[in-house]
Order: C-alpha cells, then structure tokens, then sequence
C-alpha cells in the first residue's frame, strides 16, 4: 500500500545555520581480527542463536539547502548449530526501497576450526519486487555447522521520519543495539513496546543528537496459534518530532496527518466531477430510494467493472484516468469512492490505520508509520466500506482492520471553507453472529449398514461468504462445481458426492451479503465400522476436522483470534431400529468462558433421542477478539472442545 509519508519536507528543513552543513559520514567498522565465540551448552544445544545486532541510523545534512539523507547500517553475528539453521541464513537480503547507494558491506563466516572466509562482492546480485520494490542479494561463502555468519552493510536512503525495528526474532538474541544520530536541531521521539527497554538520549556534541538503546538478552518467540506474531515481538517506533530551525511546534501529528491524507484525497475539482455525475448515472441511482441502497449499488459496480493495480505509476491515483482506464491502486480507489460518496450527498470519513495482525495501532503515538490501510466510514449508517477490497461490500471489511484503533478523518465546514478534523477512534468488530459456518446434517443407515447417507447444507455468512462468491464468480463451471465439492468433501475422507448446489448463483448488490449455502448430498462409509452385534458410528466427524490446542508448552502471548465468528451446528440421524446408543451422553458438553457476566467463548453440544432419532444441537462461538495470556487454558479448553467432540463415536449394540 501507498503510505502518506511526505515526498517533501523541504519547507521543513530549510532553515538552517551553516554549521549544519556539509557534514560526514561516520563509517562503520567491525572488529578486524575475531575468534569464533564460546557458548555454554544451552547455547550449544540451540539450533540458532544471534550473538549479535546493532542498527544504526545516522541523518546528515550533506547539501546545504537540502533535506538530510540517512545512513543505516545493520550489522549481525549469528551462530548455527544444525542444517536446518544454515539454511536460513546462507543466504543475506538488502532491501533497496528508497536506498540512494549501497555504501558499504562486507560479510565473513568463521568455521569451528577457526577458518575465515570473506564475501566475494562479485557474487551479490540485485532482485526486482514489484511489491516492495526489490532487494540485493549475496550468498555466503563457506559457512558450516557450528560456526558463526556475520555481515554488515551500510546504506544510504532518504531520510526516514517515521521508522520501526523489530528486536525479538524467532532464535535468542544475546546483544542487541540501536543507536541514532542527527543534527541538533532535530529531534525524535521513540516508544518501545513488549519489554524492550526505552531509548535514552545523550547529546555526544554540540552539534548532534544521539540516541541509544541496548539490551544484554532477548528472548526467542515463538510462533503460537491465535497470535499476532509481530505485535507480540519486542520492538522499538520512532519518529521525527520537533525541528528547533524552522518551528517550535510538533511535527507530524495525527492533525498534520489528517490535512495531507485530506488533500489527497479531495484534489478532484469540477472537470471530474462532471465524469463522477456521468458514471453515477450508468449506475442508475437516481431511481433508488435510500442512501444505502445508492451506495450499495455503486459499489458493487465499481467493484465489478474497476480493478486493482498497485504497480501503476502517478495515474493510478488521477481520477480522471481512474474513470477513464477503470483502475486504481488503493489510494486511487479511496478517492474515486471519496468523490462518488460526495456527489451522492452522503457524509463520510475517510479512516486509516494497519493491519492488527502485524502490530497493534496506538493512539498514543503519533507516529505516521500506523497509517498503512484505508476504509471509509458512513456515520449515518454506523457502517464501513473497503474501497479496494473487491471482494467485501458495504458493512464487511477485512477482519484484521477491524477490532482496532484508526485515524477518522471528518471534514468540517465553517462557512465556505472545509477542513479536516482528526481523531483516533475504535474501529469495532463484527458480532460473532455476522460471521459464520453453519451445518444441517441429515443422516440415514441403510439395513445393509454400508455407508452413511447424508444430506447436508452448509451455509457461510460474512468475509469468509464474500470471499467464496468473489471466487466463485470467475470460475469456469467445471471448476465451480470442484469449489462447492470440496466445500462438502472436507466433513469425510471417503466422501462420495452425490448432488451438490449452490442455492444462490446470481450475487447482486441487494443480496451480496446474503449468507453462500451449499446444499449436497453424500456417502461416506468411513462413519461406520462394524464388529458383530457392535456398530460404532464417528458421529465427531461429521463437523469435520477442527483446531487443536494440545500444547504443553507454556503460552507467551495472548489470544488475538483473526474474527468473532460461530458455529452453529444442526444434525439429525436416523437410526437403525434394531440398534441401541450405549453413550449418547458423550455427544453432551459444555464448555464455557466469561467475561464481565457474559458468555465469550463457547462450545455447548446436546442431544434428543425419540425412538430412532437422534437430534443433536452443536452451539460454538467467539465473541471476544482479545484475550489475556494469563487466563489462555480457558480459551484453549473451548478450542480444544471442538476437536474433542469431533472424535467422539457412538457405541450401538443390536437388541
């Protein structure tokens, strides 16, 4: 995504005496002569371990007149003790996204019997990514089980005012660094989160400021289920704060953040917004009734006549060639759907924010860094739209955007003139009953006991609803009828589909939201296994395989589930005659978390038996996106609820 960190900030910086000019770089150096590094068995024993990382970030005013320009240099010691650990780290990036010149870089190994090998600079070659704008890459030489890679490079880049540096990895980190220096007049501001200490200042000259952080040790993490790896990492943002040269007040506050993301968005003036009226009225809104129904039925439009490019140039965010060519990256998108939203009358706020599932947007730090993804708030409905999202329509955006806090930008008119207003407000969570994967299973035994025979409708609601009819939508026919097959065949290994359908094949933008329902019907002989006058019937499998917590490791993070979202389940079987249930009381559980006097978490199964039919009730939901490390066994005992019932089998023995 396109952020709104500024191109320019000359005005910024301009003014400013002659001592700040012409300044040198500080090269870097690493210890000339070094041994291999002795490790106690602990560390032996670990597949990985980083002994050592130190980045640094040095700003100088090299031009007078200009910007400064920024040195950062990354330089790390790691240690490999098995092959899988080699693997990973024979091979070193760096990243070119914004880099001006690759100062500097050298890397070596030292092998356990204490031999040096040093990089070969002919072998580094640069890679192209459209994405995130490509890499240079070199291999390393000569490196062994049970000895150390180490390397640096220096790069210049221009000048970042909004940065972030993840200090816990995967694998133990024995020392880890920062440091950034800049010219007296600037000064930045940091936040430290998950325990990494606090960066502290030192003034090293009268001409520069210095900022440090060090730490001896940092814990590996792991990655767990329903966690947000990155947000749960020790890291460290920052951010340029004040320039003492030009003004005394607060750089790049949210408020500041709000008129630049303003202007971009609303720069479209009468020419476009002539086109706007034309392409409105292709739409046909002028006949519909409601501003809801107007905006529905243009997004749906858009969003089945534009597409998304991200690797257009400037012209993917013009709107007038957005109307003309039918694409935009996201920004261009957000304006389009900015200027559409405004020539229907209907009052709207533009939010920005990231998404959770990387790191947790705080309201606290200004820092410009969080505002990465946009969506576009309608008061007047209490709803959210995804501009580029093709997939989603009003009132469903994506999941991890949501259960977070965002930028809200709301114009203001006071007389002639508008402007912008910012505030960090929560963007909520859909209810677990918006978003769900709903079974009615009808289950008949023939006499002859063969297979079970199985009628079956399962129906989603919400993203996961939308996301299957975008799919579904571009599919040749044959390969539409796999996607709903395999909808069905996930509930039985041996599954033999006989009939299936989609009730709804027709997706408009009145019943886009409407819940998928596939409807089937199959033979799964898997189900049963006989043993004389025994029968025993996998009644678990029939919901299908779940999500297992069976961990016996300690939990390090805490719960962060990707939605609310239920699972609602309805099952029917008729039995044999001649047969009796010996432990229908083992369908029957209950499994239960609070909060605050209400039900979080839940898995509640029950069952009715008249004469020969089993009526069985499956009740499971998430209804709470964050849950604390400290009480995770009770999240984990409902998770684990669900897979425990799926392996629950039915005893029945003939009368």
């Amino acid at each position: 995504m396109k952020n709104i960190y500024p191109v320019s900030l000359f005005i910024c910086f301009v003014f400013l005496s002659n001592s700040s000019m012409g300044q040198q770089f500080e090269e870097y150096t690493w210890t000339p002569d070094r041994a291999l590094t002795s490790l106690d068995k602990a560390e032996a024993d670990l597949p990985l371990l980083y002994l050592k990382r130190s980045i640094q970030y040095q700003y100088l005013y090299e031009e007078e007149g200009k910007e400064p320009v920024c040195y950062l240099t990354d330089h790390q010691i790691i240690r490999v003790n098995n092959d899988e650990a080699l693997q990973r780290v024979n091979r070193i990036y760096i990243p070119t996204e914004n880099m001006i010149e690759l100062i500097d870089v050298k890397a070596r190994t030292i092998t356990p019997s204490g031999k040096v090998v040093l990089l070969d600079e002919s072998n580094i070659r640069e890679v192209k990514d459209e994405e995130e704008g490509g890499y240079q890459i070199f291999a390393i030489e000569g490196a062994e089980i049970g000895g150390e890679v180490e390397y640096f490079y220096t790069k210049k880049i221009t000048a970042r005012y909004f940065g972030r540096e993840f200090a816990q990895l995967k694998y133990p980190l024995k020392d880890f660094s920062f440091t950034l220096t800049c010219p007296e007049n600037l000064e930045f501001e940091f936040r430290s989160y998950n325990g990494l200490p606090q960066v502290t200042q030192s003034d090293t000259s009268k001409s520069f400021n210095r900022y440090t952080l060090h730490t001896d040790y940092i814990e590996d993490l792991p990655e767990e289920a329903f966690s947000s790896f990155d947000g749960s990492r020790q890291r460290l943002d920052f951010k340029l704060s004040y320039n003492s040269a030009s003004s005394k007040n607060r750089l790049f506050t949210w408020n500041d953040a709000a008129s630049r993301i303003y202007n971009q968005i609303y720069s479209f003036g009468p020419a476009e917004m002539k086109d706007v009226k034309k392409l409105l009225k292709v739409v046909g809104v002028d006949k519909l009734a409601t501003a809801k129904e107007k905006i529905s039925k243009t997004e749906h439009y858009v969003k089945t006549n534009f597409y998304l490019n991200e690797n257009a140039g400037s012209e993917a965010e013009d709107l007038s060639t957005i109307l003309r060519q039918k694409f935009g990256n996201e920004r261009g998108l957000t304006i389009l759907f900015a200027a559409l939203l405004t020539e229907l009358g209907v009052s709207h706020e533009i939010v920005l924010t990231q998404s959770r599932s990387e790191v947790y947007f705080d309201k606290d730090f200004d820092t410009w860094s969080s505002l990465n993804d946009y969506v576009i708030y309608l008061p007047d409905l209490g709803s959210y739209l995804a501009p580029y999202a093709f997939e989603l329509r009003l009132g469903n955006i994506p999941s991890d955007l949501t259960a977070t806090n965002g930028l809200y930008i709301r114009p203001m008119k006071v007389r002639d003139f508008t402007y912008p207003v910012a505030e960090v407000r929560w963007i909520p969570e859909p209810d677990h009953t918006m978003e769900f994967d709903n079974l009615a299973i009808d289950v008949k035994i023939p006499d002859d006991l063969s297979a079970a025979i199985i009628d079956v409708q399962r129906s989603f609601g919400g993203v996961q609803a939308s996301y299957l009819k975008s799919i579904y939508e571009f599919l040749e026919p044959e390969k539409k009828q796999d996607l709903l097959e395999e909808m069905i065949e996930f509930l039985a290994i041996d599954a033999e589909v006989e009939n299936v359908s989609l009730d709804n094949k027709s997706f408009t933008y009145q019943n886009w939201n409407d819940p998928f329902v596939i409807t089937a019907n199959y033979k799964a002989p898997s189900y049963l296994e006989l043993a004389g006058d025994i029968m025993l019937f996998k009644v678990g499998e029939l919901i299908g395989p779940q999500s297992e917590l069976y961990q016996d490791e300690k939990r390090i993070t805490r719960v962060q589930n990707t939605n609310n979202r239920s699972y609602f389940r309805k099952i029917q079987i008729h039995l044999p005659p001649d047969f009796l249930i010996e432990n229908a009381g083992d369908i029957d559980m209950n499994v239960q978390v609070e909060e605050d006097g209400r039900v979080i978490y839940a898995f509640k199964s029950t069952h009715q038996l008249q004469n020969a039919l089993l009526s069985i009730t499956i009740d499971e939901f998430y209804n709470e996106i964050y849950f604390p490390q400290e009480r995770f066994e009770e999240f984990r005992k409902v998770v684990n609820a669900a897979a425990d019932w799926n392996k629950v089998t039915l005893v029945m023995k003939r009368k």
